[in-house]
């Protein structure tokens, strides 16, 4: 076919294509621990309907261990051909509260040429272009195809890579093309070579066993909400940069989006400035960034007179490529609000990996901290590493198999239903993003969780962590998709 004839045939197939993505995204599959496992499921049914009527001659669901099935395909390659692997994934984020869409987020609204509702472009949108694509050559395809569409990406993604892993050939292929990202402007064509990764955790500060009446104990009681936002203050300078030690800047090559298309795409309020300094390139697509997104603490309409005895905050960062340095230690946070006492919960995550609870505990009363609450990081980290250990140990559940050491260096056996014991920095919400191989296993992937359920707790993997200079700089010099010894 040629350039004029694919054109002209993705132009008459678009009526059909909106329609369908429009089925597609009515489907809600969430495939998030507590929602309903069916729609997911259905929407794995309707991505292979689909894919077979491109005339690929094998289509076919394969289980993905500990997930939600994959959709796969697949026609060979002509010879002298190369194959490529088309990816997207069928399922999609929770749509949150209702109130807050301007259209029902599961029933697809066309509005000004624009289709509205969750999963119309993350990543419904993907799957169906992969179909309208290979629709194009009506079953002559002029290189080797194969696609894969996942269905737990938002979720779970590390599973999906231990089935690559255990399946090396199936996947097998000359190029990728992934369809989960997108294009500066309608109309204005766009290849993305590499996106920041991510990793994500969850921490809750606990100071009191219940709350109290501020007008009796406020002042001297710890509030936790107020140790909480303190922490969270600390990740920024004023002007919005980062200053967690072991996250430096980057600098992109290439030309990024001006400050005035940005603000108008991001719809900045005017009057508020953007967060920063340096480039827009620089700052969106090769430096990191932390975001807060989420809290749970009382609402304004359900306030009480009460200091908080506990709140959590959900946290992300975003980790740019080359990713060869890590943050230092959980100092930058616990100096933050040293004089907190009390239990302090930790969750981490990354994008490829399952969530494993962690816990602090103050082993006995920190120092007061006479450096103000905005305080350069240095003033608030100011404090020996022998004072920091020994006001915080730190308790970490997980299904690791591997025994892991303690801040003192103690090893501990993992018991049978019981907790193991590890050191919680920032190296570790680092370390959970996929690692090195070790020379007994040739994986470059996690490996999932035995359990049936779709849904498994795998928790921390690896083995002991030494908290010592040498093993900073280890863990410091490993990539971001390098998985550790």
């Amino acid at each position: 076919m040629t350039p004029d004839q694919i054109e002209s045939a993705v132009a008459a197939a678009m009526p059909q294509a909106v329609e369908e993505l429009k089925r597609l995204a009515a489907i809600p599959s969430v495939a998030f621990p507590g929602h309903p496992e069916e729609p997911v499921f259905a929407a794995a049914a309707m991505t292979e309907e689909l894919l077979r009527s491109t005339g690929l001659p094998r289509v076919q669901q394969v289980a993905v261990e500990g997930s939600f099935p994959a959709v796969f395909g697949e026609a060979p390659a002509p010879p002298g051909m190369p194959t490529v692997l088309l990816y997207a994934h069928y399922d999609v984020q929770p749509a949150g509260d209702p109130a807050a869409w301007r259209t029902p987020p599961f029933e697809p609204t066309l509005i000004d040429g624009r289709l509205y509702g969750r999963g119309t472009a993350d990543d419904k949108s993907g799957i169906i272009s992969h179909i309208t694509a290979l629709r194009t050559f009506q079953g002559r395809f002029p290189v080797g195809i194969k696609v894969i569409i996942e269905g737990q990406e938002e979720y779970a993604g590390d599973r999906l890579e231990a089935f690559v892993e255990r399946n090396p050939d199936l996947l097998r292929a000359d190029a990728i093309v992934v369809a989960d990202t997108g294009n500066p402007r309608v109309g204005d064509p766009a290849v993305t070579t590499s996106l920041r990764g991510m990793a994500a955790f969850t921490i809750e500060v606990r100071t009191l066993k219940e709350a109290l009446h501020s007008g009796s104990f406020g002042g001297a009681a710890p509030d936790a909400l107020a140790a909480l936002m303190r922490m969270l203050t600390s990740l920024h300078d004023d002007n919005g940069d980062i200053r967690v030690p072991g996250l430096p800047r980057g600098s992109f090559l290439g030309q990024g989006p001006s400050e005035e298309e940005f603000r108008r795409t991001a719809g900045v309020l005017d009057g508020v400035s953007l967060v920063g300094s340096g480039s827009l390139a620089d700052r969106l697509w090769s430096s990191y960034a932390i975001t807060v997104t989420g809290l749970d603490v009382p609402t304004v309409s359900g306030a009480v007179n009460a200091v908080q005895p506990a709140a959590r905050a959900r946290v992300t960062v975003r980790v740019p490529r080359p990713a060869t340095r890590r943050p230092r230690s959980t100092r930058s946070w616990s100096s933050c609000a040293r004089w907190r006492r009390g239990a302090c919960r930790c969750r981490s995550a990354t994008s490829r990996s399952a969530p494993a609870t962690r816990r602090t505990r103050a082993a006995r009363p920190a120092p007061r901290s006479t450096a103000p609450w905005n305080a350069p990081s240095a003033a608030l980290r100011a404090t020996s590493a022998r004072a920091a250990r020994s006001r915080w140990s730190t308790r970490c559940s997980g299904s690791s198999r591997r025994p892991r050491s303690c801040c003192s260096g103690r090893r501990t056996r993992r018991r049978r239903s019981t907790p193991r014991t590890s050191a919680w920095t920032w190296r570790s919400f680092a370390g959970s993003l996929p690692r090195r191989p070790s020379s007994s296993r040739s994986s470059a992937f996690p490996q999932p969780s035995a359990s049936s359920s779709p849904h498994p707790s795998p928790g921390l993997r690896g083995g002991p962590l030494e908290p010592t200079p040498k093993g900073l700089r280890e863990w410091a010099l490993r990539a971001a998709r390098l998985r550790r010894h």
